[in-house]
């Protein structure tokens, strides 16, 4: 008896020192990655921009929309053992495949096909609601493809699934695993998009190795209306479900997002879109990218004749919206222009650690992201991160051959933040 006590009280003895252990590693891993820099606008350098063939090996049919990229770009991932990119394709079919990532990059390049466009997900895509589905987000990690997808417009609880799983071999028939649920605080349609690794010095901190995330869908009740970011495993995908998934930034329609909409400081409006996320290591900066309305926000048929705006539309209940760049009848903010969304990653440890609410922080900067010419009609397809050579690779949308812009960030020439002014602090 007496030795299952002394042997009993050595188990507390060694879990105590343990959990000591565990909690000063953590403590000096907070430290360390606490004090890391801030990026800031003069840290993105623009690098040039390469073309993407119409078509794949088998050729662009412009009649259907198969095999070809034109109006594609979606669903960006970099793929690291290829230096090469997962590109989907036309928008009518909702296909992905992969290009090589050309060695001069200017628009005299045109990158190489490696996997023709094929329907990665093997007609599961369907699964993801009863509307429109659309590939939303790829990431390669432990030499697996993960897949998101997202309807396009529903109300509230049509979606339920967000994540597969697919070997990085598209022609691979039988592989694809999924769709799968996501076990977080932020709806299905605010976690089924862009994803991105987390440095590893903040992985232990924020209990996960990837982001995931999506916004400003039309339907905007069960969706983000600014940048979302949840932590999830992708080793996970396929073997658990639903996914566990911890919510660090969301906001939800209408409470949160009207508390956060700000035409100033241009944080987001209804006429936001954002495609892409980047965690750079070094750093402790969480960048979106995207394209931001900084006119006056209208919803109606848009129109290239100033005199109409605000004037009666022809639909009889929405008003025309002065918009030469965007004919469509939804939502107008012209002119637009492509921007970053600036985030603390502490900012985002707080949430993690219940000191704050997902939609309780705001970026710590936000700007216009130069090099693409918008001319105020700013377009954006998808973003994606090289997290080995520290590039943002971000396509056009609506183009016969799609263009790639990159971008290189400069970490290690970061600079600790002034001040923030008080209409960007956290509240």
């Amino acid at each position: 008896m007496k030795t299952i006590k002394t042997l009993r009280s050595i188990a507390a003895v060694i879990i105590g020192i343990t959990s000591l252990a565990t909690n000063c590693l953590r403590g000096t891993a907070f430290a360390a990655a606490s004090d890391e820099p801030l990026i800031q606008q003069g840290d993105l350098v623009y690098q040039g921009a390469f073309r993407v063939p119409a078509g794949d090996n088998i050729g662009c049919d412009g009649n259907t929309g198969q095999h070809c990229f034109t109006y594609g770009g979606n669903a960006l991932g970099y793929n690291p053992g290829r230096n090469s990119l997962f590109f989907g394709g036309h928008d009518w079919v909702q296909t992905l495949g992969e290009v090589g990532i050309p060695s001069t990059i200017s628009l005299s390049s045109t990158a190489t096909v490696l996997q023709n466009l094929i329907d990665v997900t093997e007609g599961k895509l369907g699964q993801i609601g009863p509307s429109t589905d659309k590939l939303a987000g790829t990431l390669v990690y432990d030499n697996q493809l993960i897949i998101t997808g997202s309807i396009y417009y529903g109300p509230s609880g049509d979606q339920t699934l967000s994540h597969g799983i697919s070997t990085t071999n598209l022609s691979t028939a039988g592989d694809f695993k999924g769709f799968y649920s996501m076990n977080a605080s932020a709806p299905p349609r605010a976690v089924s998009g862009w994803m991105t690794t987390i440095p590893p010095e903040w992985q232990p901190l924020l209990d996960g190795p990837a982001l995931t995330g999506h916004c400003c869908m039309p339907g905007n009740q069960n969706t983000s209306n600014g940048p979302a970011a949840t932590v999830f495993n992708p080793d996970d995908v396929g073997v658990k479900n639903p996914i566990p998934g911890t919510t660090l930034l969301y906001y939800s329609f209408p409470d949160h997002y009207l508390a956060r909409y700000d035409t100033q400081n241009n944080y987001y409006n209804l006429a936001t879109v954002i495609r892409g996320v980047a965690f750079p290591q070094g750093s402790r900066s969480v960048l979106f990218f995207g394209r931001q309305g900084t006119g006056p926000y209208c919803y109606g048929p848009g129109t290239s004749d100033p005199s109409l705006g605000g004037k009666p539309s022809g639909d009889g209940v929405d008003p025309w919206c002065y918009d030469p760049s965007d004919s469509s009848k939804g939502t107008h903010a012209y002119p637009y222009r492509h921007q970053v969304w600036a985030y603390d990653a502490n900012d985002l440890l707080s949430v993690k650690n219940g000191q704050k609410q997902p939609y309780d922080i705001v970026p710590y900067a936000i700007w216009e992201l130069t090099g693409m010419n918008s001319t105020g009609g700013a377009t954006i397809r998808g973003a994606a991160y090289d997290p080995i050579n520290k590039r943002v690779f971000i396509t056009e949308a609506y183009g016969d051959n799609p263009i790639v812009h990159v971008y290189r960030i400069n970490v290690s020439g970061a600079t600790p933040p002034p001040a923030a002014p008080n209409n960007l602090r956290t509240r």
